[in-house]
């Protein structure tokens, strides 16, 4: 991702060739987009921002959750994202969508579902 890809005003992030080789825009959080904001400061436009291949970086998270000992994988967090919007509200075409999918089944798969999940469900009812 380079810096050119995040446009700060509108908090929005371009991923290119990402999930099924498709462009997306994601939407950024106030923090995040501030964050990122600081962190880009002084990069010239075809700038890396992390200076990091995805390659490069799902491989560094892969050592690093060995020296941890934690069962973690890059695609660990794309499930984590999805499961977080769902267990917040985010319906779930939304979510779809944010991961690039073209199937709601393949997003069904990412999410979790805990006894949370199934107390809140079951919650609905005495509304």
């Amino acid at each position: 991702m380079a810096a050119e890809h995040i446009n700060f005003e509108a908090r929005r992030l371009l991923v290119l060739g990402g999930k099924g080789n498709r462009d997306r825009v994601i939407p950024l959080t106030a923090s995040l987009a501030f964050c990122l904001d600081k962190f880009c400061e002084g990069f010239v436009p075809f700038q890396k921002v992390f200076g990091l291949s995805y390659r490069s970086l799902g491989l560094k998270i892969s050592d690093w959750a060995k020296k941890a000992d934690v069962p973690l994988h890059t695609h660990s967090f794309r499930h984590y994202f999805a499961t977080k919007l769902v267990e917040k509200g985010a319906n779930i075409r939304v979510v779809q969508e944010l991961l690039g999918h073209s199937s709601l089944n393949t997003t069904q798969v990412y999410l979790s579902v805990t006894a949370n999940h199934l107390e809140e469900a079951i919650g609905l009812l005495d509304e």
